[in-house]
């Protein structure tokens, strides 16, 4: 059976064991990995946007050169008192000027799943970036047709309430 995609705007609670949650990159990861050129203010600095997005290039697309494809001065002061701030203007960034390393980001996801994996839940506002799915031979399936496709009889708790 082929695995199929279900883009939904939040992840289920519980996973059947061929289930799959993507979701859009937070690049909290890579962020932690950054925190050495940091700095002790909380704002966002060229060195510190540049040990991110270093880090990003090195997890996603080894052809990206943080110090000659994007100019980071143009970010530098950004206020971000921790991670998540961060992330959020790190994601804002990228969505402006590289936005193909957020489905680079995706893709890496999708490519890592195991190959029991049948059903993906694709987490995320809308349908950009499914593209994805689609060049790894994914098809999309709608939110109604996930217990048949994974034969699972309905349940008292796959009834959505009114």
């Amino acid at each position: 059976m082929a695995t199929k995609f279900c883009r939904v705007d939040k992840a289920p609670e519980e996973l059947r064991k061929d289930e799959l949650v993507v979701s859009l990159p937070d690049f909290k990861d890579e962020i932690i990995k950054a925190r050495r050129s940091r700095g002790q203010q909380k704002i966002l600095t060229v060195n510190y946007l540049r040990g991110i997005f270093t880090e990003i290039a090195a997890s996603f697309d080894p052809t990206f050169n943080p110090y000659l494809d994007i100019n980071l001065t143009k970010y530098k002061g950004l206020p971000a008192a921790d991670e998540d701030e961060a992330a959020a203007k790190i994601m804002d960034i990228v969505t402006e000027v590289k936005p193909d390393l957020i489905e680079k980001a995706i893709a890496k996801q999708v490519a890592a799943r195991a190959t029991r994996v049948k059903l993906i839940y694709f987490v995320a506002p809308d349908f950009n970036h499914t593209g994805v799915f689609t060049q790894h031979g994914i098809d999309s399936i709608k939110p109604a047709e996930i217990n048949k496709f994974l034969g699972v009889k309905k349940t008292q708790k796959d009834v959505p309430k009114e």
